[in-house]
């Protein structure tokens, strides 16, 4: 037996190896290093309804939480569009902070609210549109719940976090239109009050922001020469896209209704998958050390808790289930449920459906390549 002592991250692994060569592991620079962190980001969970109950996206939000609750990030950010709609009278507005407040409160780790043009309504939209009275109500409603700022920033192990409210200003001036001048100066501020983290993280709902001059113009004196990451949601698909040779991000839904069914509501309830961006899921970052962020996307319908199958529900027929319980002590209604599921299923059928289900599948993803798919020419049918 020999014992090696390894150094990693400053710190001493005893390792105790019985005789013989080689180890059973590849390395032990274990991912542990204290400035490394994970934190998640949710997207809009509503700006349209997937169905005419709101159930959907409230199922596909609840999904995004036990995602998030499973996984245990340090905390939360979002991209906005918590509340459905912030332009109905003030008793239904405060009713639906009331309602998302609940849901929130179901997150483990602290949740970051990022405001959004459902939750916060813009002044003004455009010439025929007078959204003042409505700004003013979820303004009010939303300093209630959240208090006063709409814009904040914080610092999170040397890493700065801004948020921004991308309908602080909708004014028809195609340069300023989005975000004021005043939050321009505070966000040119938070920057220069933190010029050596060592990353910066922005957050912001709508990403036509980027489009403006008044954006590019500060991107060029403010932005270009620091290391930083920006995401937004609002358009309800999955985007990523270049600036200045940084990584900037459209994030899908937890909730939210297609992007491509736009108004079109017997489209809206259906999500068009991966490969047009539209899925439900949350969006993992890890900060590391030296390499900047690491970004995954989870799809919330991919993670499942520790119990997700067991003898009490699990619809498996084959042998073994049947035959023993596990459990211990030993379930015997449990027992017994799989013997008469075992006797009644038609296994021939069931791998058949499968199999079709799979088929199916796999023709719709060799569609999806055909982008965009042909409508049918309806002069040539008749």
């Amino acid at each position: 037996m020999v014992t090696r002592f390894v150094a990693v991250a400053a710190s001493v692994i005893t390792v105790t190896v019985f005789a013989g060569e080689g180890t059973p592991w590849t390395h032990l620079n274990y991912l542990n290093d204290p400035d490394e962190f994970h934190f998640a980001i949710v997207p809009d969970r509503t700006g349209a309804d997937r169905d005419k109950n709101r159930s959907e996206y409230r199922r596909g939000f609840e999904k995004a939480t036990g995602v998030v609750n499973l996984l245990r990030p340090e905390f939360v950010m979002s991209v906005g569009d918590i509340i459905p709609a912030c332009t109905l009278p003030e008793p239904s507005v405060r009713a639906q902070y009331q309602d998302a407040k609940k849901m929130l409160d179901k997150f483990i780790p602290p949740f970051f609210w990022v405001a959004g043009n459902h939750d916060i309504a813009p002044s003004t939209l455009h010439p025929t549109t007078n959204l003042t009275r409505a700004n003013e109500i979820s303004t009010k409603i939303w300093s209630e719940f959240n208090g006063t700022n709409t814009y904040y920033s914080f610092v999170y192990k040397d890493v700065l976090f801004i948020a921004l409210n991308t309908f602080d200003n909708m004014t028809l001036d195609a340069k300023h239109r989005f975000i004021p001048e005043s939050q321009y100066d505070w966000f040119k501020k938070q920057l220069d009050d933190h010029p050596n983290v060592r990353w910066t993280f922005i957050f912001m709902h709508v990403p036509a922001a980027w489009t403006t001059q008044r954006w590019l113009d500060f991107e060029l004196a403010n932005l270009v020469n620091r290391k930083y990451t920006v995401f937004a949601g609002d358009w309800h698909q999955y985007l990523h896209v270049r600036r200045h040779g940084r990584d900037y991000y459209v994030l899908a839904v937890a909730g939210g209704a297609s992007g491509v069914a736009g108004s079109d509501y017997s489209k809206r309830e259906t999500l068009l998958g991966p490969k047009y961006g539209e899925i439900d899921h949350i969006t993992w970052v890890t900060m590391t050390k030296d390499r900047g962020p690491v970004i995954a996307n989870i799809d919330v319908n991919g993670v499942f808790p520790h119990d997700f199958v067991n003898q009490q529900n699990t619809l498996s027929t084959m042998p073994g289930q049947a035959q023993y319980s596990l459990d211990y002590p030993a379930d015997l209604a449990a027992k017994e449920r799989l013997k008469k599921l075992r006797a009644s299923t038609d296994e021939d059928a069931l791998f058949k459906m499968r199999r079709e289900d799979l088929e199916r599948m796999r023709k719709w993803d060799d569609l999806s390549d055909r982008t965009p798919l042909a409508k049918k020419d309806e002069t040539s049918s008749r």
